[in-house]
């Protein structure tokens, strides 16, 4: 059964301190994600691929040349999205200073049980498909 979030699994303090610690760490790999190693370049969701120049002239000057150094990095790997996507949980709970330890377990085993009930889910889809 999926796990829904409602607000009694979370404050609006604790989602702000969650997202307030990792948005550095969210935003490289968004824009990794969005990497085209073709053409080195981020393609956002506009369609418009952005070089280093392009986005350093956007105000990303201090930024951009480690953004794309980690694009390119990453793009070698072939990370596909429900990697970013496990990357980007793990990013945005690791280390959280601003939680006690009790909370931040909560917040990790229930992200856990959202993980577990995935993949039980496509382990569902696969073997019923192949049977």
């Amino acid at each position: 059964m999926p796990h829904k979030l409602n607000s009694t699994h979370f404050n609006s303090d604790v989602v702000v301190a969650v997202f307030q610690g990792s948005a550095s760490e969210v935003m490289m790999l968004r824009t990794a994600r969005r990497f085209d190693p073709e053409t080195n370049t981020v393609v956002f969701g506009t369609g418009t691929p952005f070089t280093q120049n392009s986005m350093a002239f956007g105000g990303l000057q201090d930024y951009v040349d480690t953004m794309f150094e980690f694009s390119r990095g990453m793009s070698q790997l072939y990370v596909d999205n429900a990697q970013y996507a496990l990357l980007t949980a793990i990013c945005t709970f690791s280390g959280k200073h601003l939680l006690s330890r009790k909370r931040l377990l909560q917040i990790c085993l229930f992200c856990s049980k959202i993980v577990c009930s995935f993949i039980i889910t496509i382990i569902i889809i696969v073997t019923t498909i192949a049977f």
